[in-house]
């Protein structure tokens, strides 16, 4: 399990800084090493600890009009991603290679505007941006790695990087609530040997995301967009090579 120890320091150092990219940057290594199942279990509960304790640090930031909005626009979908996860987990491989290519292509554009361009990316528009969101919601109850598809939505709607991350980790917290909750009525993923492994990797978690806070205040909204392109960018390339090799 030392592999989820260095996935867990280095992803909550993303989380730490940007708000959002812990699951899916861990996500592709520790499925190879422990089976997705079990990864899926562990890294949500990494994500709805790290998702809390960011959020009451940095809770005057939390925009709360758009908190709501994104809440109630993803509740809904992610009861129905984790029953689709269930019916269609022999297809696994493939899904997770569609999402991939998504969040590449996503961050890839980003990146081409933000260090090619100089400039912000054009609005993706009313329709696109929530077609993102509901995606990521399903994405989010399967996987537990909706984050990248979710922040299209949310980089368009909160600049202040401050307030884009308060926000952020406001709505992981509550999403990986109730994904702990449902899977735990719903599935098996859950064991006593997870929750102790988790307990164990705490220390590691914390001083993850302290670094990743102390990065966070270091840089500034511009620097800090690139960061959140470049996130997007890199866990949808290793999705996409962990998803070729299992396919291959």
């Amino acid at each position: 399990m030392i592999w989820y120890y260095i996935l867990t320091f280095f992803a909550q150092t993303i989380e730490g800084f940007a708000g959002f990219g812990s699951t899916a940057m861990a996500l592709p290594f520790l499925a190879i090493a422990i089976g997705t199942s079990e990864a899926v279990a562990l890294l949500s509960l990494n994500s709805l600890v790290s998702g809390g304790a960011i959020c009451l640090m940095n809770l005057k930031q939390v925009n709360r009009r758009e908190y709501l909005k994104i809440t109630l626009c993803v509740l809904p979908f992610i009861p129905a991603g984790i029953l689709l996860y269930s019916t269609l987990a022999r297809y696994e491989a493939v899904l997770k290679l569609i999402l991939g290519l998504t969040v590449v292509f996503a961050g890839a554009r980003g990146a081409w505007y933000a260090f090619v361009k100089k400039q912000e990316p054009p609005a993706l528009g009313k329709l696109a941006s929530y077609a993102a969101l509901f995606a990521g919601a399903l994405v989010q109850g399967m996987f537990n790695a909706g984050g990248p598809l979710i922040v299209l939505y949310a980089n368009e709607q909160l600049r202040d990087k401050g307030s884009f991350r308060a926000t952020m980790t406001a709505l992981w917290f509550t999403l990986n609530t109730l994904g702990l909750a449902l899977r735990l009525l719903i599935t098996d993923m859950y064991t006593g040997r997870t929750f102790f492994t988790f307990a164990e990797c705490l220390p590691v978690l914390a001083l993850g995301i302290l670094i990743g806070m102390l990065l966070h205040k270091r840089i500034d909204n511009a620097r800090f967009k690139q960061g959140v392109y470049l996130i997007m960018l890199a866990g949808g390339l290793l999705s996409v090579v962990y998803c070729l090799m299992g396919l291959l």
